[in-house]
């Protein structure tokens, strides 16, 4: 089984549409911090990014539809399902660190990981784990920043 995808169509979708949600959360995530008469704001240069990405995604679509400037490549699905996998184990990743926190979340993650990867060497987890444990380490105690 495969599946044809047109880039610049695909990738021009995906791009207006992370323009989307990017504008849309932009002012619940960043606080609106003006002075009397300023013009640049907190929000000023996230929302330039927005329009970005937003206009490129259209540029994209515009050589894709109408000057039919276009790539088609083909996705073997059998070939891709380790991928799909895997972006599935970093969304569970994501879900876990509120629920679990991220110590216990990213020994998962990086355990899991290379097991799926059929990584075979144990000296590589153990590499894995210390860096984790540094890692977290280094945030709580040298720069103070609490982690879930």
């Amino acid at each position: 089984m495969s599946l044809k995808v047109r880039t610049n169509l695909v990738g021009g979708i995906l791009a207006c549409i992370i323009a989307i949600v990017l504008w849309i959360l932009i002012p619940q995530q960043i606080r609106q911090t003006t002075v009397s008469g300023q013009i640049i704001d907190s929000q000023t240069i996230p929302r330039a990014i927005s329009y970005l990405i937003g206009g490129l995604g259209i540029v994209l679509i515009v050589k894709s539809l109408l000057l039919k400037q276009e790539t088609v490549v083909e996705l073997s699905i059998p070939k891709e399902i380790r991928s799909l996998i895997f972006f599935a184990m970093m969304i569970a990743y994501m879900m876990l660190i509120p629920l679990i926190g991220f110590l216990f979340s990213s020994l998962i993650l990086a355990v899991s990981a290379l097991a799926f990867q059929k990584v075979k060497k144990p000296h590589l987890y153990v590499i894995a784990i210390v860096i984790i444990f540094l890692a977290h380490t280094a945030f709580i105690r040298l720069l103070g920043v609490p982690l879930p």
